[in-house]
């Protein structure tokens, strides 16, 4: 079973939510990851979290916005 992690915006920051999916991962879940996410917090998590397992659900206002999120995640290699 997969588990859902759900941040939305101005609440946990994303350090604590990596906390948590370490957590799960080495309870030999995967995770889906649910919100929004900045160029730093997805090099962070990109650092951080086994990416086995893990599945990104990246939130954005706009087509625009999500081919720009495609674009930086490319760019940090992920």
């Amino acid at each position: 079973d997969i588990v859902q992690v759900t941040r939305d915006a101005g609440t946990v920051p994303i350090e604590d939510m990596i906390k948590a999916m370490k957590v799960i991962q080495a309870a030999g879940k995967p995770v889906l990851y649910k919100g929004r996410l900045t160029r730093d917090e997805a090099e962070l998590l990109s650092r951080e979290v086994d990416k086995r397992g893990l599945c990104l659900g990246i939130v954005t206002e706009t087509n625009e916005s999500a081919d720009e999120i495609m674009a930086m995640l490319k760019d940090i290699n992920w």
